[in-house]
């Protein structure tokens, strides 16, 4: 399955998520159904979000979790999760405030309860996967804490983080940015390997986003 696209007067609009956001949530979800505990990440509110597609998604994993590429795509997933929010909570216990989402896809750190409500979180994505997710979140029945907020991507700009001034986040303040569903997204390749987990100033004097 792609993109839905509807073509008016020769422009394409999107208007479903991206393959991979679909994908990336459904790994998650089903990491908790059809895997063993002790589990890597748990993501309780992933199936409750793909809503009606939820059994088309998650029953591919019902019926080939065993597989080897399968199991270890399930895995890339989980392991990415919980290695970014592990990293998320040494920084915040450092002084980070905000954290920026790149490719947020149907990520939903922002939506739980705990660590997220200390911190301005912000979602970087396409126009039509941050749609879609909105729809979801409000049929799933999911809260959108006043302090989240999404806005579309400036690619292929290295500057993107500029695209979320709009949406509010502040230059002064340190934030973390980490990539999501998107595993070769342009975006994060623009700190150099060695600026990665350390102050890296690509939009302002002052600011100090942390890569990891």
């Amino acid at each position: 399955m792609s993109l839905l696209a509807v073509i008016f007067a020769g422009v394409t609009v999107f208007t479903e998520p991206s393959q991979t956001a679909l994908t990336a949530a459904a790994a998650r979800a089903a990491h908790l159904l059809v895997d063993t505990p002790p589990f890597i990440f748990a993501d309780t509110m992933a199936s409750a979000l793909l809503g009606d597609r939820a059994g088309e998604f998650i029953g591919y994993h019902r019926r080939h979790a065993g597989h080897p590429i399968l199991s270890a795509a399930r895995a890339q997933v989980v392991c990415r999760s919980r290695y970014a929010e592990d990293r998320l909570a040494r920084a915040a216990a450092l002084g980070i405030q905000q954290y920026v989402i790149v490719g947020a896809g149907l990520d939903l750190f922002g939506y739980r309860p705990g660590l997220a409500r200390q911190l301005r979180v912000f979602e970087v994505d396409h126009p039509a996967t941050q749609q879609w997710k909105r729809q979801a979140l409000a049929a799933a029945g999911i809260p959108v804490p006043a302090p989240s907020r999404s806005s579309p991507p400036t690619w292929p700009s290295v500057r993107w983080l500029t695209s979320c001034r709009p949406a509010g986040p502040s230059g002064s303040d340190p934030t973390r940015c980490a990539p999501s569903s998107c595993p070769c997204s342009p975006a994060p390749r623009s700190p150099a390997p060695a600026t990665r987990g350390r102050a890296h100033e690509p939009a302002g004097r002052g600011e100090r986003h942390f890569w990891g």
